[in-house]
């Protein structure tokens, strides 16, 4: 059965950038799916849902974090239809996103993009260690790391 294009409401492509914060840097990248898809709709947002027997929002994250990692630009993809302006999205999910989540940036793409996980070439990671002054040695740490990455 073919669809006709021109009987579908316009499309609405959206790139999120989020923070995933220490609250909740413990759950796993398909409860992250379910957050963000509880969001949305929380947010009364139209967003399109794939056909099917069981129909999935059209939702694409670029790569999943580990968990117990925190992320400062995550991208997530989303297709609303019909669209809304940029600045209601954006003030809907502020207002729906849970304690550890927060938005960093909301634009519209212009057009179909290319999917997320072909765009991401590389990430930076920081380790941040909590200790009191003098209880780790430098170069200890230093021969610690050099051991690590020698693995």
């Amino acid at each position: 059965m073919m669809i006709d294009e021109s009987q579908l409401p316009p499309r609405q492509y959206i790139r999120i950038l989020y923070a995933k914060g220490e609250a909740v840097k413990f759950i796993s990248h398909h409860d992250e799916f379910r957050l963000w898809e509880r969001a949305l709709r929380r947010a009364d947002l139209p967003l399109l849902y794939k056909q099917g027997f069981n129909p999935q929002p059209h939702m694409q994250f670029a790569a999943p974090l580990g968990v117990g990692i925190t992320g400062a630009r995550e991208p997530l993809d989303i297709v609303l239809a019909p669209p809304l302006p940029v600045e209601e999205v954006t003030a809907r999910l502020r207002a729906k996103l849970p304690p550890g989540v927060s938005l960093v940036d909301v634009r519209e793409l212009p057009g179909k993009p290319t999917a997320l996980q072909n765009l991401i070439i590389g990430a930076d990671y920081a380790i941040v260690l909590y200790a009191e002054p003098g209880e780790i040695d430098g170069a200890g740490l230093q021969a610690r790391i050099d051991r690590l990455l020698a693995t």
